[in-house]
């Protein structure tokens, strides 16, 4: 029982985050500036040391990380819903960036013809 009371209070904690319920401090942020961090940070395969060798993951350090967007509450870990949060700042980012340069006429290259056009 006791389970399932910890597992109803986890499922209506993430309802409220996802809802805004338990954020304040929401600020506007540049995207650009978002995406530029995201281009210098190393990404590498790497394994922890309690692993066996053949476990592998992909991604920044959590320090690199902390460092480059100042998120969370400690460099030791990357929170996925920061990590997340940055992908999609950087996908949309992205996109904007693709769209002014499809409504400028510019000459599609290689990687600008490969990608679609976002979908309404």
């Amino acid at each position: 029982m006791a389970l399932i009371r910890r597992l109803a209070r986890a499922a209506q904690a993430a309802r409220e985050h996802a809802a805004g319920q338990r954020v304040s401090n929401r600020t506007e942020l540049s995207s650009d500036e978002i995406l530029r961090r995201a281009l210098e940070l190393q990404v590498c395969y790497w394994t922890y040391k309690y692993e066996v060798a053949s476990v592998s993951r992909l991604g920044p350090m959590a320090q690199d990380f902390h460092s480059a967007f100042g998120l969370g509450t400690t460099d030791r870990t990357v929170p996925l819903e920061s990590a997340v949060g940055v992908l999609l700042v950087c996908v949309q980012e992205l996109d904007r960036q693709l769209g002014e340069l499809r409504s400028a006429g510019a000459a599609p290259t290689a990687e600008t013809s490969a990608v679609p056009a976002a979908v309404d």
